[in-house]
């Protein structure tokens, strides 16, 4: 009975003070929730259990740090600093000498050494998501424009803000995601909605850095083909640009769904492909979806939006989300050298309850996801299972917003915590 009351008590807290986004608000920024803004939990029997994946107490085992239990699966808690809860993490990235960052909702930065979270840069506006092109070149979307992080090393970077008003496109606009290639080649992507009586339209804003200009300052420039040209938009259906994925090879997605005032919303995943003159053209992926009725129905119409992760160099996955459940997968492969993909797509067979909120491809046939209520599943190619978070026999209850890893080490970061796990990359 002590046990049930605890359960009820930490379920009920975790739905507390929760916003909702209405359905008919495609360019909201919402959480893994319900599909009406709600956080439901997933029913009893949806995927055969509710336990989270958790093990008997017995089962415990040292932590990554040498302090804190891990789950049989190896999910560590990594304690955060105590003094910045609140803590939302939204996003993490880790770099390839062991040091991952994690920015949060309430604007701060934290960084972990390999044995500790601290506390890297103070700040009060909400950062979105974080990428870098190496140890002491990172890059933050906030709501008040770009962090710049540089320096000499790691443990030691400054951090610059460039203001949204002094970026090119519509000042107004505020850019979420990022993601590039290179120090050289990176990409911000958001869009926000305007309306005119009973019309609303979407704002698209796209943004590459090609590297330092005059007096050694940064560059941007405008990419005027996935950008509002003219406000207020000659037409309402226009596309939110919110995820934006690079490799080291040079590859470059850019995905997000058409903003209309009801659905269905269809999806948009365009890779870049560069001319032999130079000039880059994108080429939208969905097309080569052709007579596969099946990824077309639950992947291009979807309502809320699709979840991508790249794995290597040529490989993309989409997870679609409608109604706040997951419902199938996709997998494109595309050849480098032609704008041809070639999709696999199914249904997911386990956890449809929930919305995906972040992919991580170990490999080409390795995936993992994350959701709300502490849930990862992992895909092992055929196959999709429960993966064990907790080391105790009370459930992770907090929601999970982002996954991501390297040097072997794989982040899920969320609601007041932040999962770590050492596996073989």
């Amino acid at each position: 009975m002590v046990v049930a009351l605890l359960l009820g008590a930490m379920a009920a807290a975790a739905c507390a003070g929760r916003g909702t986004d209405a359905d008919d608000e495609p360019l909201a920024r919402s959480d893994a929730d319900g599909g009406d803004g709600s956080r439901t939990p997933p029913p009893d029997g949806a995927d055969g259990s509710f336990d989270d994946g958790g093990v008997p107490v017995d089962a415990e085992a040292d932590g990554a740090d040498g302090r804190v239990p891990c789950s049989a699966d190896g999910w560590c808690i990594t304690p955060l600093p105590s003094s910045t809860t609140p803590t939302s993490l939204r996003s993490v990235w880790a770099d390839d000498t062991g040091v991952a960052w994690a920015v949060s909702d309430e604007g701060n930065v934290f960084r972990w050494d390999g044995q500790s979270w601290t506390l890297a840069r103070a700040g009060n506006d909400a950062l979105y998501a974080i990428w870098g092109s190496g140890p002491t070149d990172l890059w933050i979307t906030s709501a008040t424009g770009i962090l710049h992080g540089t320096g000499p090393s790691s443990s030691s970077l400054t951090w610059t803000l460039i203001p949204l008003s002094e970026l090119p496109g519509d000042v107004d606009t505020v850019l979420e995601a990022v993601g590039g290639t290179s120090a050289n080649d990176v990409w911000f992507a958001g869009s926000r909605q305007i309306a005119s009586g009973s019309a609303r339209y979407g704002v698209a804003r796209v943004v590459r850095h090609r590297g330092l200009g005059g007096g050694g300052a940064p560059s941007f420039e405008l990419e005027s083909d996935l950008s509002t040209a003219e406000l207020p938009p000659v037409g309402p259906n226009s596309f939110k640009w919110d995820k934006v994925l690079g490799t080291p090879t040079g590859e470059l997605v850019i995905a997000g769904a058409e903003a209309r005032s009801s659905g269905p919303y269809a999806q948009s995943v365009l890779r870049r492909v560069v001319e032999p003159s130079g000039e880059t053209t994108w080429v939208e992926m969905f097309a080569s979806f052709g007579a596969s009725a099946s990824c077309a129905d639950y992947v291009v119409t979807t309502k809320r939006g699709v979840t991508l992760g790249m794995a290597r160099a040529n490989r993309v996955w989409l997870m679609s989300n409608f109604n706040g459940r997951s419902t199938g997968l996709a997998v494109g492969t595309f050849d480098s050298d032609s704008r041809a993909t070639t999709w696999e797509c199914s249904r997911m067979g386990t956890d449809q309850y929930l919305e995906r909120s972040g992919l991580f491809a170990t490999s080409a046939t390795e995936l993992w996801s994350v959701a709300a209520w502490g849930r990862i599943n992992h895909y092992d190619g055929t196959n999709w299972r429960v993966s064990a978070v907790t080391a105790t026999n009370l459930p992770i209850t907090s929601d999970l917003y982002a996954i991501s890893g390297a040097a072997g080490t794989i982040w899920a970061v969320g609601r007041d915590i932040a999962l770590r796990n050492v596996r073989p990359l």
